[in-house]
């Protein structure tokens, strides 16, 4: 039986072009996730400190609190609804990276192994629940320089 995903030069140069710009993408929504709340943490810092002063207490009219409540309570909504859509595209996009290092074989079949009972007797608790799943020592986790597996010339 041939193999689905055969893999010949040119689309192997553009399913690494692929995986190269979805893995630029996983950064990128990663960093967000980080961003957002940063962002509106400096924006609720900066409200707080002038909320707090004393003049600027005194100068602001009823109106111009509720604005700000108002204000404060959108960019909450705001900031949560930007960080549920960029988990659900950082979600998206590792999909597609596990696809895509399946057919680039970058994972091998039972590359986790099954531990004795003696050696999950060993183990911590908390680590007693994932003993199904542990990696070989053998297995690389990571392959650095993917280019050069791929583009030999």
């Amino acid at each position: 039986m041939p193999n689905p995903y055969h893999l010949d030069e040119t689309r192997a140069r553009v399913l690494l072009h692929f995986y190269d710009n979805t893995r630029k993408e996983l950064t990128r929504y990663r960093d967000m996730e980080w961003r957002i709340p940063s962002y509106v943490l400096a924006l609720f810092s900066a409200v707080i400190v002038v909320a707090l002063n004393a003049k600027f207490a005194k100068s602001v009219s009823g109106l111009a609190k509720d604005t700000l409540f108002i204000a404060i309570i959108l960019m909450i909504l705001i900031s949560v609804g930007l960080l549920a859509f960029f988990h659900w595209k950082l979600t998206t996009h590792r999909r597609r990276r596990q696809w895509l290092e399946i057919i680039f074989k970058f994972h091998t079949p039972n590359e986790f192994v099954t531990l004795t009972k003696e050696q999950v007797d060993i183990l911590p608790d908390y680590l007693k629940k994932h003993s199904g799943r542990v990696l070989s020592s053998e297995i690389e986790a990571e392959r650095i320089g993917f280019f050069s597996d791929f583009l030999e010339d």
